[in-house]
This record gives C-alpha cells, sequence and structure tokens, in this order.
C-alpha cells in the first residue's frame, strides 16, 4: 500500500514482529472485500509432488491448512488460503513458511488441466533494506515431466488496465516494459496508508500461465518493501492476488484478495469506470 517513507526495520525487530504475528491479524487487510471469491475446497484431500528443477515440493491440502515438505525432508504445517480463478482448474494457494523466522511465503499458481505449477517463493530481508522482499520464481509440474511450462512473457507491455480492490481503491496498472509498471489510483484512496496517488514505477516480473492469462509480481510503492502477486484473467477482466510483506503502516501481512478490471483506453491519470 503506498505511503512516503518506510520505518528502517533491524533484523532483530522483524524477527520479533514475526513471531507475534497471529493469524487473524495477518490476513486481514483493508483491501480485503467482497471481490475476493469464497475459499475454495476443492484441493482438499488431494496430495501433489511439484518439481522445480532440481528442487521437488510435496503438499497435501486440508481445508485451511496444508502440509509441505522439501526433497523428502520433515513435513511442515501451515494455515493456507485456496482461491479458484475465474479460469477453470487454475487455482492461486498461498501460505506462510513459518518453520524459519523472518517467516518466508509462498504463492503457488496451479493449473491442474495441464499439470503445471509456478511458484513464487518470498523471503523478508534485502541488502539494500531489511523488510524488502526477496523474490525468487520457480516454475514447476507434476504428473509426466512436461517440455513446455509456464513462463516469462512481454505480452502484457503497452497494456493498461484499471484494477477494482474495493468500492474505495482502483489502481491504474500500466505495463510500462518488461521490468516494471507505473502504478497510480485515479482519485485518492480512503485506505489506512493510501495517502498518495500519484505515479510510481515499480520492479515487476510477467509470466504467462495460459491464453489471456497471466501472473504478475511486483513490490508494492513507496518503499514499504511489500511484494504483491496478481493473477489476471484477461477474458473475464477478474483477478485474484495475495501479498506478504510489510505495509505502509508497518502491518505484519499476508493475505489474499480479489479485484475486478476493465481495459483503459489512454495511459494517463481519468476517472475509469470498472464495474
Amino acid at each position: 500500500m503506498p505511503a512516503n517513507y518506510s520505518t528502517v526495520f533491524t533484523t532483530k525487530d522483524i524477527i520479533n514482529r514475526c513471531a507475534k504475528a497471529e493469524v487473524s491479524e495477518y490476513t486481514s487487510d483493508p483491501i480485503i472485500s467482497y471481490l475476493r471469491p469464497k475459499f475454495s475446497s476443492k484441493l482438499v484431500g488431494k496430495t501433489f509432488d511439484f518439481h522445480f528443477g532440481n528442487q521437488d515440493i510435496s503438499y497435501r491440502f486440508d481445508r485451511h491448512f496444508l502440509l509441505w515438505r522439501e526433497n523428502g525432508g520433515e513435513w511442515n504445517e501451515e494455515y493456507c488460503e485456496v482461491l479458484e480463478s475465474s479460469r477453470e482448474g487454475v487455482f492461486l494457494v498461498h501460505h506462510l513458511r513459518t518453520h524459519v523466522n523472518p517467516y518466508e511465503a509462498a504463492t503457488l499458481i496451479l493449473d491442474v488441466g495441464a499439470e503445471l505449477v509456478t511458484c513464487i517463493w518470498d523471503r523478508l530481508g534485502q541488502k539494500s533494506m531489511n523488510r524488502d522482499v526477496n523474490r525468487t520464481v520457480l516454475f514447476g509440474w507434476w504428473g509426466e515431466k512436461k517440455t513446455a511450462l509456464h513462463c516469462y512473457t512481454d505480452d502484457l507491455v503497452c497494456k493498461t488496465i484499471d484494477w477494482k480492490f474495493t468500492d474505495e481503491a482502483t489502481i491504474h496498472m500500466s505495463f510500462v516494459n518488461v521490468q516494471c509498471l507505473a502504478f497510480t489510483s485515479p482519485k485518492p484512496v480512503s485506505l489506512p496508508g493510501w495517502s498518495s496517488y500519484f505515479w510510481t514505477f515499480n520492479p515487476t516480473k510477467y509470466l504467462k500461465i495460459a491464453e489471456d492469462l497471466y501472473v504478475i509480481s511486483f513490490y508494492a510503492p513507496y518503499q514499504s518493501g511489500m511484494e504483491v502477486t496478481l493473477l489476471m484473467d484477461l477474458r473475464k477482466m477478474k483477478a485474484l492476488g495475495a501479498s506478504f510483506g510489510f505495509d505502509s503502516t508497518d502491518k505484519f501481512t499476508s493475505c489474499t484478495f480479489g479485484a475486478i478490471g476493465a481495459f483503459a483506453q489512454f495511459a494517463f491519470i481519468g476517472e475509469y469506470a470498472v464495474e
């Protein structure tokens, strides 16, 4: 969420804040609204053995919890949020990794029909600032080995889309190049931390899941250091998202949300109606 400045945390500060984090607190956020669909139970009881090059990660799903392990090691249990996208058979799964401190987070995009998975793995702490999130993108599969995986893309470059997250917050995104997007609010947003609404340019990765189905992973603007993942269905103009890190009010957050969108005709600040 936008803010002009960020509090500087020491590593000890971050470790203490993570240790004190409660599920009911870090999964709540002002941008969560009626646009986020109900949590899905379609993965309950299923086990997946994901292959990411030299790294294997297994998952077992329960209603709001999952078990995961790496390379045949010990199982770890975590609270998770599972959302089914507007594209049939595609899911967004978000969970913390609390076996380490500072905490980490994983956001998975599962394409059940194609047996493909993409994992965005977030870790707190960069050389630039302790609170900044360090992001790694992993492309993988399960079942029979696949010759083509999800991949990076430049399909979105030069597109401009308005995403409505709540009645109070519509964000104007202009995909400038394969390394960043421009981000603004067409009008002031009356939510905690959204104090500004001028253009910012944010380091971004663009991923292609299927035709007209994309993921963008970007750092929240104004130095808050959060990482935001957005799964966008450009046929139905609906999106699911997940965020991880410290927001501009210094609140630790790890949550999911939803949005609806509309293509914008021009890449300047204006009033756009997203119904």
